[in-house]
This record gives structure tokens, C-alpha cells and sequence, in this order.
């Protein structure tokens, strides 16, 4: 089977791409204007492991609509099967093509379709981010399947207001090896530290996720202000528990995440 697999914003798409290629299939991972964190290569610490082929389609955050027809006719037709993140409903709307599985990453679901202009009359600036909505809007009713959680009441309203009527699964894996060898050759920052609280029989509490929190919309957050507090409550509970926090340096709101960590004494 072919499979095109379209955008990796947070991660959402190589992983299932490197499974399903593994499983004997045709992937290309299509990337979009990804950050170089979220490309495939930033995963693995030997390139030549990934085993699906990646393809660009050159396009700025919002450009949907300044790729080339042709282009897209040449790149992403004569495929059997559509994955995607980000603007790929869009993308696959402008073709005609159905998305299979849209596995969202947060504003491609609940805000880029309910795009709108704040004049009366659009600026002509504004005219491609329209139609763009107009596209994800429809591609994200018209896909087969969405790859969430579905526990969010703001976001089941999201799916209500689209029209979307079509399967809900367990949400894509954001990592996936086809074994699970330790390298230990593997160097990161702290690593030695870490590893020296885990031989102290410290257990690590880790939050991946960037730190956005402070002035955001409660639909938005992150949580970590939620999860430092818990964890605080925790520590103050059972202060003899031997326990540490990971949180990682990305994001706005990393400062704000120290200062809090200050005020809740937690800092240690």
C-alpha cells in the first residue's frame, strides 16, 4: 500500500510512519515548515534507521493556498491512504481528496477553520487565510477518521460545529522504536545528573510538553502552573518520598514556571 503521510508538527506523524513502513508499506512523510526539533532526524540517533522516505512541500506557516496546483497534483496523488497533521485536510481539500486519519495537533482543529476576518470587507492579504479555512473546515468534516482523546468538552463542540461525523480512535503514538534497546552512548545535557538520581532511588516526574500557561485561555494551556502545584501538594504530603521534577526549558513561559516553583518551594 502506499501511504502519504502529510505535516509533523509536535511529532504526531513520523512515528507511525516509520511503523507502518516497517510493516512492508510505501510512506513518504510529506513535511510542511516544521521546526528542526520536529523533523524525523531529531528522533533517531542514526539517521539510516528511519525507513520511510521524506518530501517537502515548501509552503510558509498559513500557505496552503500559495502551492501550485500542479504541484500538488504531482506530489499527492496515486496514493491509497492519507495521514496528516496541521494543514493536511486543508491541503487534501484544494485536490479533492479525502484525509483518512487526522490526527490534530491543537489550533488546525479548533481555530484555523473558524478563520475570520475582523473587517467587513477582508484585506486581500486576508483572502488566502479565508479560503484556507474554508478548506480545513471541510477537509476535517469530510475525513474518515480522527486519531484524540475524546474526554475534552470543548473539543467535542469543536467537532459538533465542523459537522464531523465520522470514527474517533486512540490518538497516534509520538514515539515508536521496533525494539527497546538502551544506548547508552546517547549524550544529552543532564544526563549524568539524572542518572545519578536514579541510582540515589529517586523516582523523575517528566513533562515533556513546552511551558504555556500564564495569560492563556483555559482551552490552550499547557497545565503546567496545575501540574507544579499538584506536584507541590505531593512533595508537602509526603516530604520523606524520594521524588524529582524534569521539566524541559522551551517555551514563553519558562521564567514563569521558575518563578512559581519559587513561590511554591519547590525549588530543590
Amino acid at each position: 500500500m502506499r501511504i502519504a503521510c502529510l505535516g509533523n508538527m509536535n511529532n504526531l506523524i513520523a512515528p507511525t510512519a516509520q511503523y507502518l513502513a516497517l510493516m512492508g508499506h510505501q510512506v513518504d512523510l510529506f513535511l510542511l515548515y516544521e521546526f528542526d526539533h520536529f523533523k524525523p532526524e531529531a528522533d533517531y540517533h542514526n539517521p539510516n534507521d528511519i525507513q520511510f522516505n521524506i518530501k517537502r512541500l515548501e509552503m510558509d506557516f498559513g500557505g496552503v493556498m500559495n502551492i501550485p496546483q500542479a504541484v500538488l497534483e504531482k506530489e499527492l496523488t496515486g496514493y491509497d491512504f492519507y495521514i496528516g497533521t496541521d494543514y493536511a485536510p486543508a491541503i487534501l481539500a484544494r485536490l479533492g481528496l479525502r484525509l483518512d486519519i487526522f490526527a490534530w495537533a491543537g489550533t488546525d482543529l479548533f481555530d484555523w477553520p473558524f478563520y475570520k476576518s475582523a473587517s467587513r470587507i477582508p484585506h486581500l492579504w486576508e483572502l488566502p487565510l479565508i479560503q484556507t479555512a474554508s478548506l480545513q473546515q471541510h477537509g476535517v468534516r469530510n475525513c474518515r477518521i480522527i486519531a484524540m482523546s475524546d474526554n475534552n468538552d470543548f473539543i467535542d463542540g469543536v467537532l459538533k460545529r465542523i459537522g464531523f461525523e465520522g470514527e474517533i480512535i486512540e490518538p497516534l503514538p509520538y514515539m515508536y522504536y521496533d525494539n527497546k534497546i538502551i544506548d547508552e552512548s546517547i549524550e544529552f545535557p543532564l544526563k549524568a545528573e539524572l542518572k545519578k538520581l536514579k541510582q540515589e532511588g529517586y523516582k523523575l516526574f517528566v513533562q515533556h510538553g513546552r511551558q504555556h500557561w500564564k495569560d492563556v485561555h483555559l482551552n490552550t494551556t499547557k497545565g503546567n502552573d496545575r501540574f507544579l502545584i499538584g506536584f507541590s501538594e505531593f512533595v508537602k504530603k509526603r516530604p520523606a518520598y524520594k521524588v524529582k521534577i524534569v521539566f524541559f526549558q522551551y517555551g514563553e513561559d519558562v521564567e514563569n514556571t521558575k518563578q512559581l516553583a519559587q513561590e511554591l518551594g519547590v525549588v530543590d
